[in-house]
């Protein structure tokens, strides 16, 4: 079984721990952003460009929601 593990910035070994025992027994994939947490597992991981990965400026975040609209309405879990 293909299993892909979707951290982004957050991707670290401390939640990852509990993954690594499944690596014997299945294909498993991290995707974190250019700069995660921590950067060795016991599987392969992919780095890709974040919003997370841009500096900290004021109004960081009340930007970032009005260029890439709120998570809610990307899944479909508006109101």
């Amino acid at each position: 079984m293909k299993i892909a593990i979707v951290r982004g910035k957050y991707l670290n070994k401390y939640e990852m721990q509990y993954y690594e025992p499944l690596v014997r027994k299945h294909k498993l994939v991290g995707f974190g952003s250019l700069s995660p947490i921590h950067d060795k597992f016991a599987f392969p991981v992919v780095k890709l460009p974040s919003p997370m990965d841009l500096p900290n400026f004021p109004y960081k975040m009340p930007i970032l929601n009005r260029l890439f609209v709120d998570a809610q309405y990307l899944l479909g879990l508006e109101g």
